[in-house]
């Protein structure tokens, strides 16, 4: 039997247990999560207190996926396809949640995944940085954004980019994942060969990246 397609990852995981105990007093209003997927994150949100759950992917057996979980859950969501900030023009939200691919690939695919899965591009800013551009027209007053941030991308382009909005970041968790082979073997190689002992640890044949969750707002509530 094929793997689930949608299932989540180590980095959905590392970006829950961060919701659930770094900023879960964050969560409320009206909360958006861009690239849905499986679903789960958006589910863990309404429990955690979200008052209006709004969720966007780029495929549509993501949104068919999401809609089904959230309902095992008793969860309800507002559901819309497109990419990135396109259906969600003229919409401020009070928090906003995302995990989006940034890996630096030279393949289009991996096996059991679908297509757009991971896929950050060569140097894998490709999906993050016009992710960051659209923040400052779709937070509200107030609000944060919480995103999964892989280390390879470097935090000084997305401080710039977000300067440029007057949003500043903290960082609110990090951890170290495991590279595993089939990524390794994809992967843009002066990316991997030029990251330094900060993003990279290599145990033998094992290879483990830096990851942080970062807390987005405005500079005057970059204090969370």
């Amino acid at each position: 039997m094929d793997p689930d397609p949608w299932r989540p990852s180590e980095y959905t995981a590392f970006l829950l247990h961060t919701l659930e105990t770094e900023v879960r007093h964050l969560v409320h209003g009206t909360v958006l999560e861009i690239g849905v997927g499986s679903g789960a994150v958006l589910a863990a949100l309404g429990g955690l207190g979200a008052d209006r759950l709004v969720g966007t992917d780029i495929d549509h057996d993501a949104l068919t996926q999401a809609a089904t979980l959230l309902s095992e859950v008793g969860q309800a969501a507002e559901l819309l396809v497109g990419d990135l900030w396109t259906p969600l023009a003229g919409r401020r939200f009070d928090l906003i949640v995302a995990n989006p691919p940034q890996f630096a690939t030279i393949a289009p695919a991996y096996p059991g995944r679908p297509p757009s899965w991971s896929q950050g591009g060569p140097d894998g800013r490709s999906v993050m940085d016009s992710l960051l551009r659209g923040l400052g027209r779709h937070l509200a007053p107030g609000g944060h954004a919480i995103l999964a941030h892989n280390a390879f991308l470097g935090t000084a382009a997305t401080a710039q980019l977000l300067a440029e909005q007057g949003l500043a970041m903290r960082r609110v968790a990090s951890a170290l994942m495991p590279l595993a082979p089939e990524k390794r073997a994809v992967m843009t190689p002066a990316v991997l060969d030029g990251a330094g002992p900060d993003t990279v640890r290599r145990l033998g044949k094992y290879t483990f990246i830096a990851a942080d969750i970062l807390d987005i707002s405005s500079h005057a509530d970059a204090g969370g």
